[in-house]
This record gives C-alpha cells, sequence and structure tokens, in this order.
C-alpha cells in the first residue's frame, strides 16, 4: 500500500518529486515522402528542445549528474525500445543522435563546436588567427573542459555500482524501480 502526501508546489511539475507521468501514446504514418520529411524534422526539432531543456537543468542544478545514464544504460535504453517497437527505437536513436549533436557543437577542444568558434573568431577578426594565439586558446579550452569531462565519467563509475548492486537509485528506494514508462 502506497500513501501519498500533497505537498504545495507554485508549479505544476517540481522534478524533486519523481513522478513518472506517461504520454498517451500514437502513431502516425505518413501518406508520402514529403508529410515523413515534415514529421521527421519536427520529431529532430522537439528532441533538440529536450536535449536543450536537460542541458540547462544540468546547469542549474535542476537535475544531478548521477541522474544521467552512461553507455549501458544507453544500450538497456535501446534494447527496451527495440523489443517493444520498431518505430519506438527510431524516435530514441533520433534523440540520441540529437544528443551527441547538440554536444559536439559545443565549443569544446576536439569537438566540431571548437573549430567552428574558432572559425567564427576569424571571420570577425577577418584574418587568420596567428598560430601561438590558436595554440593558447586551444590549451585554455583544454583546462576549461576538464569539469564537463569529468561531470561526463560520472555516469559510468555510478551505473557500474548499480549494476553491482552497491549503490540504490533514488527510484529504488521509493519502492519501486521507476522503468520510465
Amino acid at each position: 500500500m502506497a500513501t501519498v502526501t500533497l505537498v504545495e508546489s507554485d508549479r505544476w511539475y517540481a522534478v524533486s518529486r519523481r513522478l513518472p507521468f506517461t504520454l498517451l501514446q500514437q502513431t502516425d504514418r505518413a501518406a508520402s515522402w514529403s508529410e515523413a520529411s515534415a514529421s521527421g524534422f519536427r520529431e529532430t526539432s522537439d528532441r533538440l528542445q529536450e536535449v536543450v531543456a536537460i542541458w540547462r537543468s544540468l546547469f542549474t542544478r535542476t537535475i544531478a549528474p548521477r541522474a544521467l545514464g552512461g553507455p549501458l544504460a544507453i544500450a538497456s535504453f535501446a534494447g527496451n525500445e527495440a523489443a517493444e517497437q520498431i518505430p519506438r527505437l527510431l524516435l530514441f536513436l533520433t534523440y540520441f543522435s540529437v544528443s551527441l549533436a547538440s554536444y559536439y557543437s559545443l565549443p569544446i577542444p576536439a569537438t566540431d563546436g571548437w573549430h567552428l568558434a574558432l572559425l567564427a573568431l576569424e571571420g570577425v577578426r577577418r584574418k587568420p588567427l596567428g598560430r601561438r594565439f590558436e595554440l593558447t586558446l586551444t590549451l585554455l579550452g583544454w583546462l576549461g573542459s576538464g569539469l564537463l569531462l569529468c561531470a561526463m565519467g560520472i555516469p559510468c563509475p555510478t551505473q557500474l555500482l548499480r549494476l553491482l548492486g552497491l549503490v540504490k537509485s533514488r527510484h529504488e528506494k521509493i519502492g519501486k524501480p521507476w522503468t520510465g514508462s
């Protein structure tokens, strides 16, 4: 038996409540290639907005880094989606691709975003960057990206400890593990 306690909130949803809401699922079939393309563009745009919201929540500390999943969680989720329906797997792959694209577009050394930032700087200056200046920017960028790389490394050990049963997730403390559906 579960007991529910009401909590006053000035917003309709608070992340701290950990309530797993599910959406009504509906399968649409496109009648033409143009309709399918428009649907794909719309879906990609929606997933991009979700990714931006997650990045924002991470930087504002609304979501804890330990709530993220590493490679094992991604593989597990992809397998679950593939077991349900192929369209669900394709939607997940859309989300995953948009997530990777958003990461690689950040101005972090060794990503495409870093090269785009340097090209934009060259465009503003209207001349190529000096080799020494570019090297200095790259070294500073590597120092700054160390924190982000550490944050990306957090889900992997946490997930491994969860898999070994040494650490429980917040959802397991409540009683039943949250499955996301």
